[in-house]
C-alpha cells in the first residue's frame, strides 16, 4: 500500500490538482480491502438549452372533443376546428442557453457543447416580428407548422377545405376563415364562418351562418342563412319597428274598415278616431304599447338623430300617452310611413357586409347585409332580407322579400292566388317581369295589391311620397 507521500507524489506526477477528496485518500491508504476508491473528482460541464419555438395553437387541423362521463353526448358537437384571428400570436422563439464550463481533476476546463439555435420564419397568412421572435397571424384562418432542419415556418391557411356532407359524422364546423364544402349541410348542422363559405351542394334544416358572404351551389330547404353582421343596437330596435310598421298598417285597415261600415270615408279629416283607436289598442292591439316601450327604453340607451328620436315620441304619444287625442286616420297613416321609413333605415347599417347566392329558397329564412341573388328556380316560402338589392330570375311564390335597395322579381304570386310581399325602401325601384292577383309592392308606408294579372312593371315613389308604377 501507498504512504501518504507516496500517494501525493503519485498524484503529482498525473497532474491531478483538483476536486482531491484527502478523506478518501486517507481511506484508501489504511484499507486492506481490495476495490476502487474515488480519491478526486472534477465538475462536469453543464450542457446548456437548444433554441425551440412555442407553438401557441394545437398541430391538428380539428381537436375531438371529449364529453365527461355524467354529460349527455351532441353528437353535432364532435369536433373544435383549430383556427385564428389576425393579430393572434402563434408561435414564439425561444433562443438557445449556453450551458456552465466544468473543470477536469487535472484542472483543464472543460467547454460545454454549443446549443444549437432555431430559426422562426413566417410564411403566408403571418408576419414575423421584428426581433425575430414571435410570429402573428395577419388573417383568420388555420394555422399550419412546416420544419425543415433547423427551421420552423408558420403560416396561416385561409380557406378550410371540407370533402364531403356536413353532418353527425363531421360534427358542426365553427371556423375562423373561409369554408369551402365539397358536399350538403344536412338535417340539424350548422356552419358558421367569420369569414365566407361556399357550399357545393344543398343546405337542409340546417344553419348557416357568416360574417362575409355564403354561396350556395345548390337549393336551400327548411333552413337559416345569414351573410354579414349587424351591431346589438340593430337587432334589439329592429323587431320593435317591424311590430310596430305591421301593426300599425294593420289597425289603420281596420279603422278604415269601421269607417266605411258606418258610412264615413278618410276624406272626412273631422271624423275624431281617438276613441276607436284607444279601444282596439286595448282589445286587440296592445302588443304595439310594449314595442313603443322597447323603442323608448333603446333611445335611451343609445345616440339616435333628432328626426328619430321625434318619432319615438310621436308614436309614444299617439299610442301610449294620448291616444284619444288623434282626430284622423291621416295622422295614424303618417305613423305607419314613418315607422316603414325608419325600420328600412336602420335594417342594415353593417359592420360587415355580406351576400347570399344559392340556386332557389324553399321554407326558409335568408337574410344578408349585402345583396341576395337566387339563379334557379326562385323562392318558395321563404323570408328574404337584404340590406342592399334582391335579385331573384325565377319566381317568389308566398312570403315576403324586403330590401333596402332595389328589387327584381322575374314572377310574384302564383295561378292560385297565394300572397307574395315586396317590401323595400321607399327610395328603392322595384321591377316585376309578371305579377299575379294578390301579390302586394309595399315602399316606405305605401302598398299596391294586384287586382289582375300583370306584366313589366316598375315600383318607385315620386317626390310627393305617392307610390307610382309604370309599364315596362
Amino acid at each position: 500500500p501507498f504512504t501518504l507521500d507516496e500517494l501525493i507524489q503519485e498524484l503529482s506526477l498525473k497532474g491531478i490538482t483538483y476536486g482531491i477528496d484527502w478523506g478518501k485518500c486517507s481511506e484508501a491508504i489504511t484499507s486492506c480491502k481490495k476495490g476502487k476508491i474515488v480519491i478526486a473528482r472534477g465538475e462536469p460541464a453543464k450542457p446548456g438549452k437548444e433554441g425551440h419555438v412555442e407553438l401557441l395553437f394545437a398541430s391538428k387541423p380539428k381537436i375531438p372533443i371529449k364529453a365527461e362521463e355524467d354529460e349527455t353526448v351532441d353528437f353535432r358537437q364532435r369536433y373544435v376546428y383549430n383556427s385564428v384571428e389576425a393579430g393572434e400570436i402563434l408561435a414564439i422563439k425561444h433562443p438557445p442557453e449556453i450551458g456552465t464550463s466544468g473543470i477536469s481533476v487535472t484542472g483543464e476546463i472543460i467547454i460545454p457543447p454549443t446549443p444549437r439555435d432555431v430559426v422562426l420564419a413566417a410564411g403566408d397568412g403571418a408576419i414575423l416580428t421584428k426581433d425575430g421572435k414571435r410570429v402573428v397571424a395577419t388573417r383568420p384562418g388555420r394555422p399550419t407548422v412546416a420544419r425543415r432542419h433547423n427551421m420552423v415556418k408558420v403560416s396561416v391557411v385561409n380557406e378550410l377545405v371540407h370533402n364531403g356532407d356536413v353532418d353527425l359524422s363531421s360534427g358542426n364546423i365553427v371556423y375562423k376563415g373561409d369554408i369551402l364544402i365539397s358536399g350538403n349541410v344536412t338535417e340539424n348542422m350548422s356552419v358558421e364562418s367569420n369569414q365566407n363559405i361556399m357550399i357545393k351542394g344543398l343546405v337542409c334544416a340546417a344553419k348557416v351562418q357568416a360574417l362575409g358572404s355564403v354561396f350556395v351551389q345548390g337549393n336551400i330547404l327548411s333552413s337559416t342563412i345569414t351573410a354579414g353582421k349587424t351591431t346589438d343596437f340593430q337587432k334589439k330596435l329592429l323587431p320593435a319597428l317591424h311590430i310596430l310598421a305591421e301593426g300599425l298598417q294593420e289597425m289603420a285597415v281596420s279603422i278604415q274598415h269601421l269607417q266605411e261600415e258606418r258610412n264615413l270615408t278618410m276624406r272626412d279629416d273631422k271624423e275624431d278616431i281617438g276613441p276607436l283607436l284607444k279601444f282596439l289598442l286595448e282589445k286587440k292591439y296592445s302588443y304595439l304599447i310594449d314595442a313603443v316601450k322597447v323603442l323608448r327604453q333603446e333611445a335611451m340607451l343609445h345616440e339616435m338623430c333628432a328626426e328619430e328620436i321625434e318619432f319615438i315620441n310621436n308614436i309614444k304619444k299617439a299610442l301610449v300617452e294620448c291616444p284619444l287625442t288623434v282626430n284622423n286616420l291621416s295622422e295614424l297613416l303618417q305613423l305607419v310611413q314613418e315607422a316603414s321609413a325608419l325600420e328600412q333605415a336602420l335594417t342594415y347599417q353593417p359592420n360587415t357586409e355580406g351576400n347570399i347566392v344559392a340556386l332557389s329558397i324553399q321554407n326558409s329564412k335568408v337574410i344578408a347585409t349585402g345583396d341576395i341573388e337566387v339563379v334557379g328556380s326562385g323562392c318558395y316560402i321563404s323570408q328574404v332580407q337584404a340590406g342592399k338589392n334582391v335579385n331573384i330570375s325565377g319566381v317568389v311564390r308566398g312570403g315576403t322579400i324586403r330590401a333596402c335597395g332595389d328589387v327584381y322579381i322575374g314572377e310574384l304570386g302564383s295561378k292560385g292566388g297565394a300572397v307574395a310581399t315586396v317590401v323595400a325602401n321607399p327610395t328603392s325601384v322595384v321591377t316585376i317581369g309578371r305579377a299575379f292577383v294578390n301579390s302586394v309592392v309595399r315602399l316606405g308606408g305605401r302598398s299596391y295589391r294586384f287586382d289582375r294579372e300583370e306584366q313589366n312593371i316598375r315600383f318607385r315613389m315620386d317626390k310627393e311620397g305617392k307610390l307610382i308604377f309604370v309599364n315596362l
